[in-house]
C-alpha cells in the first residue's frame, strides 16, 4: 500500500471525508479500492465501487477482465462483480474481444461459457476460446495451417475441459466450415459425426446437444425464428416485454411451418405473469374460436395466437381467447425463448 492510499485512508478515519482531488488517474483510484478492504474501511469501499460505476463505467469496461478477476476473489467487491457480469452479459464482446482475454483465468473462462443467456453467436464464443488457447504460455502458433502433429497434441490438451460447454449445433455450417472444421482432428469423434449428419443430412440435432432458441443470442428476427422453430412440433413461447418485463406467451399444439394459414385447435392457450410475481400472478387464456386459434405467418408478416397476441408486431387484442392476459395493446419485446413440448417434459431442441 502506498504512502498517498494510507493517507487518504487515514483520513477518512478521523474525518469521514474521502478525499481524491490527490489522485488524477483512475489506476491509483482502484488502487485506493484495494487499500480501503484491507484497513476493512467497509463504508469506503462500498462508496468507491459505486463511485467507478458512475463516473468511471467507460474505465471499468476497458480494464473488464482485470476488475471483474478481483471481484470475484474479494467477498467485499460484490458490488463490482455483479457491475461486471452485468456487463459481460449485455455486452459479451467487451472480454472475447477483449486483446488481454488470455488472461482470463482458465475456470473463469468456463463458467461464462456455461452461461445460457449470453447475447452471443456460439462461433464468437468458440473463435475467442481459440484465442484465448493459443495464448496460453508458452503461446502457439496463431497461423494454425503451419501447426504439426505436435501442435494439435497441445492444443487438443488445452482445450479437454471447455468442450462439453460449447454448443456446437447452435454454430451454422459455412461458420463450422470456416472456423471449427480445421479443429475436427481434436473433437471427440463421435460429436464430429453427429455434426457431420447433421450438416450434410441436414437432421435435427441430438435434442440434448442445442440450447432453446432465443432471441437475445440468436436474433429477434422472423426469419431467425423460423429457421429454428419450424417443423419442431409441439412449442411453448415465452418473451419478456420491454419496460415492464411481463412474462407473456402461448403454447402451439401444432408445429410453425411459416404457411400464412390459420390453425386450427381447441388445445392452444396463452398466458402472461407479472415480473416479480412469479407464479403467484398468471393469467392463463384458453382459445374460444378453435377456427382461429394461430396464425402460422411466415417471416414477412407474424406468428400470432389468433390475432390476439402478435409477439413480433408487438400487438395485443382481447378477442379469441377467453380471458385477458395483459391490460396494454401495444409492447416490444426484448427477448423470447421457445421450447419444444413432448409427453413426460419439456425438451430444448
Amino acid at each position: 500500500m502506498s504512502s498517498n492510499i494510507f493517507k487518504t485512508c487515514l483520513n477518512y478515519i478521523y474525518t469521514g471525508e474521502i478525499l481524491l482531488k490527490d489522485y488524477d488517474d483512475n489506476e491509483s483510484i482502484f488502487d485506493l479500492v484495494i487499500g480501503a478492504d484491507i484497513l476493512s474501511l467497509t463504508y469506503m469501499v462500498d462508496y468507491l465501487q459505486n463511485y467507478f460505476i458512475k463516473k468511471k463505467s467507460f474505465w471499468i469496461e476497458r480494464n473488464l477482465i482485470r476488475i471483474y478477476q478481483i471481484s470475484l476473489k474479494n467477498q467485499n467487491f460484490q458490488v463490482l462483480l455483479s457491475y461486471c457480469e452485468k456487463l459481460i452479459k449485455q455486452e459479451p464482446t467487451l472480454l472475447f474481444d477483449a486483446e488481454n482475454l488470455i488472461t482470463l483465468e482458465k475456470e473463469n473462462l468456463i463458467n461464462i461459457i456455461k452461461w445460457d443467456d449470453l447475447p452471443l453467436r456460439e462461433v464468437k464464443i468458440w473463435c475467442g476460446l481459440v484465442k484465448w488457447i493459443v495464448g496460453q504460455k508458452p503461446p502457439m502458433n496463431k497461423v494454425i495451417s503451419n501447426w504439426n502433429d505436435s501442435d494439435f497434441k497441445e492444443f487438443e490438451r488445452r482445450i479437454k475441459d471447455f468442450i462439453p460447454y460449447i454448443r456446437f449445433f447452435s454454430i451454422a455450417s459455412d461458420e463450422y466450415s470456416d472456423d471449427v472444421r480445421s479443429f475436427r482432428r481434436i473433437l471427440p469423434k463421435n460429436l464430429v459425426e453427429k455434426l457431420e449428419v447433421f450438416y450434410l443430412k441436414k437432421t435435427p440435432p441430438p435434442y440434448d446437444e442445442l440450447p432453446p432458441p432465443r432471441g437475445s443470442r440468436d436474433g429477434m428476427e422472423r426469419d431467425v425464428f423460423h429457421s429454428l422453430c419450424d417443423n419442431k412440433g409441439p412449442t411453448i413461447v415465452l418473451a419478456i416485454v420491454d419496460q415492464t418485463n411481463d412474462i407473456i406467451g402461448g403454447y402451439n399444439p401444432s408445429s410453425w411451418t411459416g404457411s400464412n394459414e390459420w390453425v386450427e385447435t381447441t388445445e392452444s392457450f396463452i398466458f402472461s405473469f407479472r415480473s416479480g410475481n412469479g407464479f403467484d400472478d398468471i393469467v392463463l387464456s384458453r382459445i374460444i374460436n378453435p377456427m382461429a386459434a394461430i396464425w402460422d405467418g411466415d417471416d414477412r408478416f407474424d406468428i400470432g395466437f389468433s390475432s390476439d397476441l402478435q409477439l413480433f408486431n408487438g400487438e395485443y387484442k382481447h378477442e379469441n381467447y377467453e380471458n385477458r392476459i395483459i391490460n396494454y395493446e401495444n409492447f416490444k419485446i426484448t427477448n423470447y425463448e421457445v421450447f419444444q413440448v413432448k409427453n413426460k417434459k419439456y425438451s430444448s431442441f
